[in-house]
């Protein structure tokens, strides 16, 4: 993983250390990247690994990492928040979340990198963070559900009503 000689530098030029828990948190991020983990999933997964670290130290940890913009937090409505690596990112993805299965999905592109414009522009409000989370159901779920309610049927009822 090279990402720990870039966390050694972003906390040494933060006045923090790598310690042995960030990097055991971060290796575990890194792991599972795109799995969007919440603290508590971490937690366990390292207690798996039999790490001793306690639950407070990954959330000040994660808090750490945020500050830092090591990752970011997603909420994806499930009471949870939950944790992404993103190491050299211009823009923020956007996820996809399956209102019958639960996948989360994640859609790559800048969709709002003009909007954010347009809002400082027209509005003079300087835009420093946005989430965008879309839901409707995955292709498995969309498929499943058009053949119990007739072929297409929701691609009409959604066009019906735009």
């Amino acid at each position: 993983m090279n990402r720990n000689l870039d966390l050694d530098n972003e906390l040494r030029s933060s006045c923090h250390k790598a310690t042995p828990q960030r990097q055991s948190i971060l290796k575990v991020l890194d792991e599972y990247r795109g799995s969007h983990l919440s603290a508590e999933e971490i937690y366990g997964i390292l207690r798996e690994r039999s790490a001793e670290i306690g639950l407070a130290t990954i959330y000040r940890t994660l808090n750490l990492f945020l500050a830092l913009n090591i990752l970011i937090k997603v909420d994806f409505d499930d009471g949870r928040n939950r944790y992404e690596l993103v190491p050299g990112q211009r823009y923020r993805h956007y996820h996809l979340i399956c209102l019958a299965c639960g996948q989360v999905i994640e859609a790559n592109g800048d969709i709002l990198g003009r909007l954010k414009e347009t809002v400082d522009q027209e509005n003079g409000f300087l835009v420093l963070d946005h989430a965008v989370k879309f839901y409707g159901y995955c292709q498995q779920c969309r498929a499943s559900k058009e053949k119990q309610t007739g072929d297409g049927l929701l691609g009409r009822a959604y066009s019906e009503r735009c």
